[in-house]
């Protein structure tokens, strides 16, 4: 919303298009007489104005900055040798007849927050494509059950990784309350740097933790500091337990 967002942003030293009430008023109608203003109330700026407003009203949301409102006036006023400028880029402090300066604190501290929240964004999408994991369920049977009589699950782990070092994996259920064992081929799984790599993980347990044959968990992925890098949503499956 570019222009609600302009509209918070400004001040009254904020360059717009603006009309100098101060020169312009009060508007001349019909015959001139002791202190008209420079504005003939021609309202060529409304003719012209894309978005139908009058900017002798002054600011206004709708304005787009197109400034064909100046350019129609400058013309006027150059066919009745008045001063150009009537209609112009200024600031409410400069219509005023106050004194202003360009340079001012607020337009570098916005630079500043839109540079730090870019930086921030940035970095965040970067770590984003740094590693990817889908987790596919193995093919064949949907489970199996061991001479335990446990559940067994397996599934495929693909990493697209971008990183440019090794990284170690390890695997772990959010809810660590749950009678629920994970088996991988390696652990710490290691993760060579940029490329794509694939393992297994088996969920093995007793099929009473199953609700209506199935179970919701959350596997996290951790790198080897502990911190949690990846979750993701596994549904394990099994037999309906009567």
């Amino acid at each position: 919303p570019y222009g609600r967002i302009q509209s918070v942003m400004m001040d009254e030293r904020s360059l717009t298009v603006s009309y100098d009430f101060k020169r312009g008023e009060p508007r001349k109608e019909g015959a001139s007489k002791e202190g008209d203003g420079d504005c003939i109330s021609c309202n060529h700026c409304v003719k012209v104005c894309p978005t139908g407003i009058d900017i002798r009203k002054g600011n206004q949301l709708e304005c787009i900055a197109c400034t064909q409102c100046v350019d129609a006036c400058d013309n006027i006023m150059k066919r009745i040798n008045k001063p150009t400028g009537l209609i112009r880029y200024a600031s409410e402090v400069e219509i005023e007849g106050l004194k202003t300066s360009r340079v001012r604190f607020r337009p570098y501290l916005y630079l500043t927050v839109i540079f730090i929240l870019l930086g921030i964004f940035t970095y965040a999408i970067n770590e984003s494509r740094k590693l990817r994991v889908t987790l596919i369920k193995g093919t064949g049977v949907p489970y199996t059950i061991t001479a335990q009589n446990e559940v067994l699950n397996l599934y495929k782990l693909r990493f697209d990784y971008a990183g440019t070092k090794e990284e170690k994996l390890t695997f772990e259920l959010e809810n660590k309350n749950l009678p629920i064992k994970l088996f991988t081929p390696r652990v710490p799984y290691t993760l060579k740097k940029q490329g794509t790599q694939k393992t297994v993980i088996h969920f093995r347990y007793l099929p009473n933790i199953l609700e209506n044959g199935s179970k919701k968990v959350i596997l996290l992925i951790k790198d080897q500091t502990n911190k949690v890098i990846i979750k993701k949503e596994v549904q394990l499956v099994g037999p309906f337990l009567k």
